[in-house]
């Protein structure tokens, strides 16, 4: 199979069926996650910063191994970030571009974000599945609720409470008024 040079779409289908694959490949059964487990019997080196400049995670891909850094100083977002760049790596964003960074010189920032929707898709399924999500809320959320959720899943509110939103469970338009 030839390697596509530039990403051209988001392969949202694509994604969600990597992160319910490897839910399966692992074993799991309920949250949370663990996603630095995860990567590391990918064999990826996980490593934690300081450096409040860069507030995101970033992955290398050096002689071979991925290599994912992630800062500290925002532990509500270190899960999400981990789960993301693990999408970069099993969606073989740095193989299927020949990329060793997904950088600014080596990707347009279309291209880029067309990847990162795809890893923020996988994120997403893999720290939050449909089914866990469902079967855990038991139906309709109320907005006190979102809480107890995103503590069981290790995850922001915000981004429970926007999962929660996609499944319909929880109107976050409503909500506000």
């Amino acid at each position: 199979m030839e390697q596509q040079t530039k990403p051209i779409f988001a392969r949202y289908q694509y994604a969600k069926a990597k992160a319910r694959l490897l839910i399966k490949e692992f074993g799991l059964t309920a949250p949370p996650v663990d996603v630095e487990a995860i990567l590391k019997a990918r064999g990826a080196v996980v490593k934690y910063h300081m450096i409040e400049e860069i507030d995101y995670a970033v992955t290398f891909f050096y002689k071979g191994r991925h290599y994912v850094s992630v800062n500290v100083c925002n532990p509500g977002r270190d899960r999400w970030s981990l789960a993301h760049e693990l999408g970069h790596i099993e969606l073989g964003h740095y193989h299927t571009y020949n990329l060793d960074t997904l950088a600014e010189d080596k990707l347009t920032e279309k291209e880029r974000k067309t990847l990162d929707r795809e890893a923020d898709v996988f994120a997403r399924d893999l720290l939050m599945p449909t089914a866990w999500v469902r079967s855990i809320a038991g139906g309709a959320v109320e907005f006190k609720d979102i809480d107890c959720l995103a503590e069981r899943f290790e995850v922001s509110w915000e981004a429970m409470m926007i999962r929660l939103d996609e499944l319909g469970l929880f109107d976050r338009a409503e909500s506000l008024f």
